[in-house]
Parts: C-alpha cells; structure tokens; sequence
C-alpha cells in the first residue's frame, strides 16, 4: 500500500517487497515520490510533512540566482515560522528550473531546512550552513505564491482545520482549484489519508479521470492519480484508468520525454498501469515506447509481456530489426530476447 513504503535514507527514493523485483516500476515511484529533504517513516500529507519542526517558512522576494551553485538569493525575507533566526537576505538551494519559475517583484512562500541526516550516523540531523529547499510529495519543491490562502495552509493553527470532520469537503474543493500547483498538493492530501478517503465516490473518480486527461496539469500529479488506483486495488479502481494511461501513451513519444524529462514520471506510472490492466488494444502504442531509454523502454516491455509471450517476441524483434532505439536499450531488448528463446 502506499502508506506502507519507506523512504530510504540514502536515495531519498522507496524501498517495497513488492517493486524490488521490477527496477522500472520502482524508478516510476522514485520519480514521483523522491525528496531531497525527508524523515524516514510512513509518508505524510504534504502539509502535515511542511509543519516538521526542522523546516523553516518564509516569505520573500527573489534577488537573482546562481545557476553554478544552484543558489537561490532571497530579499526582503521575513520568517514566517521555524527553529533558527533568519536574515533579511539567505541563500536557498533550488532547482533551476523551479527559480526559473518564480517572478521578480512578487512574494514568494518557501519551506526549507538546513538539517542534514548525519552521514556518520543515520538517525542522527546535523544542522549546516546550507539551506535546502524542502521536496515532498505535492510539493515538489515547497515554493508558493505568497497569498492569504498560502499562509492559512502553512500555518501551525491548519491542523485544527485538518482534524475536523469537514476536511474531506475542503479537500475536494481544492481539487478544483484553477493553480496546477494547488491540484497537485490537495490530491497528495487525499492520497495519503486513505482512512479518511477509503473509496472514491463517483464524483471524486470522475475528477480523478479529468486530472489524468489535462495536459495542463503537473505530471506528478497525473502519475499520482493513476499509481493509487494500481496499488490501492479495487476500491480505487475505475474504467478510465487502463483507457487514460492508453492515452497519455499515445499522446507522447519518447522524444517528447527527452525534451520534457518531467513527464517521465508520468509515462513510468500509465506504463505500470498498461501492465496491471492489459489491453490488447494498447499493443501498438506501447511498441512505440520500445524505442526510448532502456528503463521506459523496460516498462514497455513488461507491459507487452501481460499481453502475452507471442506478443512480446514479435515486439522485441521488431524493435531490433528497426534499429530505431537508442544503442543503451537496443542492448536491454536483445538480452530480453534472449531470455524469452532460453
């Protein structure tokens, strides 16, 4: 269950009983779920995880950045909450494209750390003299616009609107929002409170359907939607989820994922849910994904494999006859060839 994984400590990636044995499918769930700046244990709701007494909020305005240093320059920083005192101008650490994302002249949201796990002991923080922003499923990474709903989401005080009985209907709103930013936070918190979210009413499947088939949303987000109907089972399963990862397949190509790697994660997920929900109708649109990397193109081949072993074969021999794919997985397809003919 998705509750059930656990962060490693070292990759900051999942480790599962059940995934080990396909390195495609737990890259799928790394992409989605990694963090730079995690506690071992049980995964969060993004916003309970926000709240860690290690983690710092501020609001501030962007100065420049440093691309070599990865370095985010912040002005006019005022601390909104966390353990140490903060300067009216700090250093985060942020990934590129993220500070590319952040407008100047505008007030900015961010939670991050400067705790480290102890490489000398693992259960052990040390604090450094770096920041880091935080990433956490749903917020990845924990930058937002400074508004009046923000601060009311981040605050100490919105556990008490978390506990109360109306939480799964402001959850449910905020599935709504216009921000892809938004969607994507109030899905994790639906997500990752499966005892308050134990089946999806039709509405709620509906909404989920309409989140995988937007373009326009973050590809986690869309990912998300369909590796919980996988692994949470028949509670979570509807008739769009094998037809909208179909879809997303079809939609993109592997050149498409080589200009956008963001959306890697989301082939990973619909090419783990072309695996468990076979249909023979998707056999020509997963031979397209033959010829991407050998890890897209791994999935691709464990998703032909459901559809049956004559069905693999031919795929694999004609992938290798075509010459189309990069050498890495021309490579990984000729030793599953040779594995199928052993």
């Amino acid at each position: 269950m998705l509750m059930s994984l656990r962060l490693d400590r070292r990759y900051g990636g999942l480790r599962s009983a059940n995934f080990l044995t396909r390195p495609a499918m737990l890259l799928a769930w790394v992409c989605l779920l990694a963090a730079a700046v995690v506690e071992a244990g049980p995964i969060h709701p993004p916003l309970q995880t926000l709240r860690n007494g290690h983690y710092t909020l501020v609001s501030a305005e962007v100065d420049h950045y440093d691309a070599e240093q990865r370095e985010l320059t912040l002005k006019k920083v005022v601390k909104l909450r966390g353990p140490v005192n903060v300067a009216e101008s700090i250093q985060v650490e942020v990934p590129a494209n993220a500070a590319a994302a952040m407008a100047a002249g505008q007030r900015w949201l961010l939670v991050y750390s400067d705790v480290r796990r102890d490489s000398r002991e693992a259960r052990r923080n040390v604090r450094t003299d770096r920041r880091f922003i935080v990433h956490t499923d749903g917020a990845d990474p924990a930058i937002f616009r400074d508004t009046d709903e923000m601060r009311a989401l981040l605050a100490d005080d919105h556990r008490t609107v978390e506990q109360s009985e109306d939480y799964p209907k402001v959850i449910r709103a905020g599935l709504r929002s216009e921000d892809p930013k938004l969607v994507d936070l109030w899905l994790a918190e639906y997500v990752y409170r499966p005892g308050t979210f134990q089946a999806p009413s039709a509405v709620d499947q509906q909404r989920f359907g309409a989140i995988v088939a937007d373009a326009n949303q973050l590809p986690a987000a869309r990912a998300r939607v369909l590796l919980a109907a996988i692994d949470r089972g028949p509670a979570w399963l509807a008739s769009w989820v094998a037809d909208a990862a179909g879809n997303v397949l079809e939609a993109m190509s592997p050149a498409d994922v080589v200009q956008h790697p963001e959306q890697r994660q989301l082939i990973y997920a619909a090419l783990v849910v072309a695996e468990r929900l076979p249909r023979m109708a998707h056999r020509k649109v997963l031979i397209k994904w033959l010829g991407g990397d050998d890890g897209i193109a791994e999935s691709a081949i464990d998703a032909l494999a459901a559809l049956g072993a004559d069905v693999e074969r031919d795929a694999l021999v004609a992938a290798l006859e075509a010459e189309e794919a990069p050498a890495p997985t021309l490579l990984m397809i000729r030793r599953r060839l040779a594995l199928l003919q052993n």
